[in-house]
């Protein structure tokens, strides 16, 4: 049995895909635009799919990575606001 998450079911359609494209006597280059779009589709997935687990808190260690993250944030506008009454 093959592995039932997202990113496995897209790569089995991916290579499935990739086959039919090939068998069509496409040009070498044009595959391989084919193959860099979905290589750029699939990171910016993963990465979304990070991010949304980070949010959500589902991330191991989300709630330091979020801390981590908010607190330059948070800095950066006091200073602001403190140079905006300041100034």
């Amino acid at each position: 049995m093959s592995c039932p998450c997202k990113i496995c079911r897209r790569n089995r359609v991916y290579d499935k895909h990739i086959s039919l494209i090939k068998g069509a006597g496409l040009e070498d280059e044009t595959i391989d635009f084919i193959k860099g779009q979905y290589s750029d589709l699939n990171h910016v997935e993963m990465d979304r799919d990070y991010y949304k687990a980070i949010l959500y808190g589902t991330w191991p260690n989300a709630d330091e990575i979020i801390h981590r993250l908010r607190n330059p944030a948070t800095q950066v506008l006091k200073e602001l606001r403190e140079n905006k009454s300041n100034g």
